[in-house]
């Protein structure tokens, strides 16, 4: 588990300020530009934004994240051994090819070809919206007419970087879901590794397995639907906060700089693939507070949280500009406690139907629930906190 890794090393007089001073610059620029400048437009002017403002948040991420990722080598080297990397290697070949078993098809057959047409303009222009109307001539594309889709801009995004490098087809588009479970249960295996909690034998291993073969995980690798990669960066945000926990000081429980920095890119980064991922958030919290309660008076963490926030202001301004979509609920009821009870059915059925979800792992999650209220409380507080407002949003 790498629990004997020598302490990281402490960060150089000069380096701390200049981590906090970027940190405030980014939280106020961005807060300066979302109340003196989008504050003042309405609702169609800040909607006209997203195309670019959401390209620019998520580059920004994809910066940030390269640099702590790099800044943080040096720690994975230390609490990671040589066999950990060859099971996360297998984990993931394992992943992509397990997505075979399913048919190559659009479950969710008009969304998914949004995605893919969002992120063809989004390649070509550099701008995250829908062409209803557009040429594509000569290895040229243009875009004639085109609106902005409500949903985040997270998969476009990947989905436009993987057909700048292999070209934009649904082939293409097929292939990188299947990479994207399999780098999933990858990270899964690694982020349970580095958290710096004795778990039951095995653990590690055995959870991106039974992820792995969940059914409806392996119908859903072989789609361009956004779950998958909204699940991905889920657990990239989970990684980077078991990463932070096991770097921090033993002695002050101070966090690293390069850890919160990967952490807060991936936190944000989470936060564009769907409405619900902005609840990446108190996950990573409660994880981190779970693992050492000092976490709540860390610097570090308070900084990385608000540079966190400033990646994010691009895809809250999004969220705000379509908060009039009736998100396809013809009377624009889209919650209310009406739904509950048919909605409850359908859902707790799924885990003991064993169609979609395997009665083992129903059984397991009972069980596992059990052992963390005996053993791991607050860790059961952190499961339940990301199980519950999740899977029970769709509730209502």
């Amino acid at each position: 588990m790498g629990s004997d890794a020598p302490p990281p090393a402490a960060a150089s007089r000069w380096q701390k300020p200049i981590w906090y001073g970027l940190c405030l610059a980014a939280l106020g620029g961005t807060a300066f530009w979302a109340q003196h400048v989008v504050a003042d437009l309405t609702t169609d002017e800040q909607r006209a934004m997203v195309p670019v403002s959401t390209v620019w948040g998520m580059n920004a991420c994809f910066l940030v994240g390269a640099v702590g990722l790099l800044c943080a080598l040096g720690a994975l080297r230390q609490r990671l051994a040589r066999r950990h990397l060859w099971a996360a290697g297998g984990l993931a070949v394992l992943g992509y090819l397990a997505c075979g078993i399913a048919p190559k098809t659009n479950r969710i057959f008009y969304d998914e070809h949004i995605y893919m047409q969002i992120g063809q303009t989004l390649a070509h222009t550099g701008r995250a919206e829908y062409s209803t109307y557009a040429k594509a001539e000569y290895g040229e594309f243009t875009t004639i007419n085109a609106w902005v889709n409500k949903q985040p801009n997270g998969q476009p995004y990947l989905l436009s970087w993987v057909y700048r490098l292999a070209g934009a087809s649904e082939d293409v588009s097929f292939t990188a879901e299947r990479v994207a479970v399999g780098i999933t249960a990858a990270l899964f295996f690694l982020a349970l590794v580095l958290l710096p909690v004795p778990l039951p034998a095995g653990t590690a291993l055995a959870v991106p397995l039974c992820y792995l073969f969940t059914p409806l995980v392996l119908w859903w690798g072989h789609t361009v639907a956004v779950e998958p990669t909204a699940v991905l960066t889920t657990i990239a945000a989970i990684f980077a906060a078991s990463l932070h926990a096991r770097a921090r000081h033993p002695e002050t429980g101070e966090g690293s700089l390069a850890t919160g920095t990967l952490l807060a890119a991936t936190a944000a980064f989470a936060a564009y693939f769907r409405p619900e991922s902005l609840l990446v958030f108190p996950v990573v919290a409660s994880l981190l507070w779970a693992v050492d309660r000092r976490f709540l008076e860390d610097r570090v963490t308070w900084a990385a949280f608000g540079l966190a926030l400033a990646l994010l202001t691009p895809n809250l301004l999004h969220l705000w500009s379509v908060r009039t979509e009736d998100w396809g609920a013809a009377d624009g009821h889209r919650f209310g406690a009406d739904f509950l009870a048919r909605n409850l059915a359908s859902n707790v059925g799924y885990f003991v139907q064993q169609k979609w979800f395997p009665l083992a792992g129903t059984l397991l999650a009972l069980g596992g629930a059990g052992w963390l209220a005996r053993h791991r409380r607050w860790f059961g507080v952190t499961a339940l906190g990301w199980f519950l407002p999740s899977w029970g949003i769709f509730l209502l």
